[in-house]
């Protein structure tokens, strides 16, 4: 509703109007400013360099655009990221590629990461229980929704300061092993 000191109906009309347009304007400068992030998100494209600490292989991929994963692509990251004892692969999370990518962003280090561990079958998982108390029995790395990573060039525990930052799962810091684990299981933290 519209208050105003002349009750004229004319002076009415006119303020309703200029209202009118007032919120005209906000919806056509909003409605450009989203059309403006759709395209800004359509065409960002993610990547991400890797190294295998335990096969010595890289891989450099776009996995996503905008909103879109590029479905080849993150076949290309499952291979890589399989269990490399026992050679199998999984359907791993692509929203451990996006804590990665942000990862990254943050640090404002485009270098590579190297992966300590990927996917884990239920016999590497076994079998690395018997030789640590580090790791679960039920590890997320068995489910593909997690990661041991380091970022070249980047300070480990900087690097657990930025994941905890995106409270976006579990992150479990290892300063004797120089790695940090990322999962996308519930928010939560270990050292």
């Amino acid at each position: 509703m519209i208050f105003c000191a002349d009750p004229s109906r004319r002076h009415f009309l006119r303020a309703g109007s200029a209202a009118a347009l007032l919120l005209s304007a906000n919806k056509l400068l909003a409605a450009g400013t989203h059309k403006q992030r759709q395209v800004l998100d359509s065409s960002t494209q993610k990547e991400l360099r890797l190294f295998n600490t335990h096969t010595h292989e890289e891989l450099s991929v776009v996995y996503k655009t905008g909103n879109q994963y590029h479905k080849e692509n993150l076949l290309k990251l499952d291979h890589f990221l399989r269990d490399h004892r026992a050679n199998i692969s999984t359907v791993m999370d692509p929203k451990l590629y996006d804590q990665m990518w942000q990862i990254q962003k943050l640090a404002k280090n485009d270098d590579v990461f190297e992966v300590v561990s990927g996917f884990r079958s239920k016999a590497t998982n076994d079998q690395l229980r018997r030789s640590s108390s580090n790791v679960a029995k039920k590890s997320f790395h068995m489910l593909g929704r997690a990661i041991d990573i380091r970022l070249r060039g980047c300070d480990c525990a900087n690097l657990k300061d930025i994941a905890l930052s995106l409270e976006a799962g579990g992150v479990g810091f290892y300063p004797a092993s120089d790695f940090i684990h990322i999962d996308t299981g519930p928010v939560r933290y270990w050292s």
